[in-house]
C-alpha cells in the first residue's frame, strides 16, 4: 500500500525525513542491522507497522524506518515490529 504522507512530500522534505531516520536508528537498517550508506546504497522509508495489517499500523512519521532497497523488498509486507 503506498503512503499518501510520503506522497505529499517535497523531494527535500523526503530528504530530510530519511536524514532524520537514518540519525534515530544510528546509521543502521531497521531491517538488517548493517549500516546505511544514504550516499551509495539504495534505500526505502517503509511503514513499522504495515498500513493493511492486523492492526493497521499509522501513515505517520512515526510508523517510518529507513531501509536498504533490497532489504525491504524481500520483507515484502511483514510487520517490522515483530
Amino acid at each position: 500500500m503506498h503512503s499518501a504522507y510520503l506522497n505529499k512530500l517535497t523531494s527535500e522534505e523526503y530528504n530530510n525525513l530519511k536524514k532524520k531516520l537514518h540519525q534515530i536508528q544510528g546509521g543502521k537498517c531497521y531491517i538488517c542491522g548493517q549500516d546505511i550508506d544514504c550516499d551509495l546504497q539504495q534505500t526505502n522509508i517503509d511503514h513499522i507497522v504495515p498500513l493493511n495489517g492486523n492492526p493497521r499500523g499509522e501513515d505517520a512519521e512515526t510508523n517510518f524506518a529507513l531501509t536498504h532497497e533490497h532489504c525491504n523488498k524481500s520483507k515484502s509486507d511483514a510487520n517490522l515490529n515483530v
